[in-house]
């Protein structure tokens, strides 16, 4: 995958950047650039592409990304496009507080947190108070208090200890980008026809090579079979439909391109550990009273 080198823009009243947006896809390509980036997904789930690391977002979902880390996201385009998702991202070089601020003693946890984050650090529990924080950065009209917000955000997220390590090995020499070019590819055929009979034949031609070939470069590159990885796509959409709608099992069986109910339900126990009613009561438990009521009045429509 073709890697770009974006160019962050800043205002001369601020030291960072922030933009709070609304988008119909999130498509933007495989980038980098040298401020770190702190991203919270409001909504929409997709694919997450980070170094070398592939794996899924969902809705609230907090990432730091370290300094010149390759990154992208890939909406799920099955999702209805009417509806646009909401992104806040925050930009910042690691000098922004003073060129050796993070070094000083008092600063030993958000220093050992930035340098973790050149593996992209994904945080999806307990981030409500970070998540209000982003929003009211752009509601704050008073800049030193903006840069304070983001302080804290930083302290927050340096104290958090359930936080997922996406790009565990670096870029290997034997996985390129122009690999994860044609992955992305694959991925993306495979969200446009989560409905479809998937083919084997059908998806090694999107990259133009046999089916043969196909099946040991794809387990190569993914450490999985097409097929597993069909229906690991199909399992994380029932899963956003089981969290995020009221249809019935049945209809988000079908919804999400498997044939029948038996079939659908071992599928969903052997990757969940729980069957698909378990996982939506076990959402619903999980969310926090409240807090979906606080969030939607910073919400944009």
């Amino acid at each position: 995958m073709k890697v770009y080198y974006r160019h962050v823009d800043y205002t001369q009243e601020r030291s960072f950047a922030y933009y709070d947006k609304l988008f119909k896809q999130f498509n933007a390509p495989f980038h980098m650039h040298p401020e770190f980036e702190i991203a919270w997904i409001a909504d929409g789930s997709g694919k997450l592409f980070v170094g070398n690391h592939i794996s899924n977002y969902s809705p609230n979902d907090v990432l730091l990304i370290g300094s010149n880390v390759p990154h992208c996201w890939h909406s799920n385009t099955l999702e209805k496009k009417a509806k646009k998702k909401r992104m806040i991202i925050l930009h910042f070089r690691m000098d922004f507080m003073g060129a050796d601020f993070f070094y000083k003693p008092e600063m030993k946890k958000i220093l050992t947190l930035l340098e973790k984050s050149k593996n992209g650090l994904l945080f999806n529990r307990g981030v409500n108070e970070v998540i209000e924080l982003l929003i009211q950065i752009g509601r704050e009209a008073d800049r030193f208090e903006q840069m304070m917000i983001v302080f804290r955000i930083l302290r927050l997220l340096s104290k958090k200890r359930t936080v997922e390590i996406l790009n565990k090995h670096s870029l290997s020499e034997s996985i390129t980008y122009f690999d994860y070019e044609r992955i992305g590819k694959v991925y993306s055929y495979i969200s446009d026809n989560l409905k479809e009979n998937i083919r084997l034949e059908d998806v090694a031609d999107i990259i133009n090579i046999s089916p043969k070939s196909f099946c040991r470069y794809f387990k190569k590159i993914t450490q999985k079979t097409l097929m597993a990885t069909v229906i690991e796509h199909r399992i994380d959409y029932a899963c956003n439909l089981l969290k995020h709608s009221n249809k019935s099992v049945i209809d988000i069986c079908f919804e999400s391109g498997f044939r029948n109910v038996s079939h659908f339900n071992n599928c969903f126990r052997n990757l969940k550990q729980i069957n698909p009613l378990k996982y939506r009561k076990h959402f619903e438990e999980q969310e926090q009273p409240g807090i979906e009521e606080r969030l939607k009045m910073y919400r944009m429509d």
